[in-house]
């Protein structure tokens, strides 16, 4: 869980807004936030509208939500996931995603989503989020960024980094 949050940290000492999406419900995510020490990092916390499955990622729904709540526009947010739907779901706003590849086999997966960077690990994400954009796109992901435009909010799905060793992630 660290690396999560050591990407959390470098967001938010960056400048940057930082919330979490979740097909969750948001009181879950609260609560998972706050026990494990982590909710003072977030500006914002959507989770899943009640009763309203449809509105689930790939569905854009949480990621409009979290745009809002943070006064950012999505073209200026990244969202950074470990799931396709993830991936789907920003490129439906056409904002930008990181595929975070958790698992064996996922980096591909992302990539063919349309993620526009992939990632094995958060503690990429919390280097390149202590750098200038441009730098960070070229030197840490080995990419030229597709537009000069900074993101300033940072909205991770907050499965994505956070392992729990005593359960097993389907």
């Amino acid at each position: 869980m660290c690396r999560a949050v050591a990407a959390f940290e470098a967001g938010r000492a960056s400048g940057r807004k930082v919330a979490t999406v979740s097909n969750n419900s948001a009181v879950c995510v609260q609560t998972f936030l706050l026990l494990h020490g982590l909710l003072y990092s977030m500006d914002a916390v959507v989770g899943r509208a009640p009763y309203q499955p449809e509105a689930m990622k790939p569905s854009p729904d949480s990621l409009l939500r979290a745009s809002s709540e943070l006064a950012v526009p999505l073209r200026d947010c990244t969202l950074i996931g470990d799931s396709v739907t993830d991936v789907e779901a920003a490129k439906v706003t056409d904002g930008r995603s990181v595929g975070f590849a958790n698992k064996a086999g996922k980096e591909r997966a992302l990539a063919t989503a349309g993620a526009d960077v992939v990632v094995t690990t958060m503690l990429a994400v919390a280097d390149a989020l202590r750098l200038p954009w441009e730098q960070a796109c070229r030197g840490r992901f080995g990419v030229v960024p597709s537009s000069d435009r900074q993101p300033v909010a940072f909205v991770a799905d907050i499965s994505a980094g956070v392992h729990r060793p005593d359960r097993r992630r389907q």
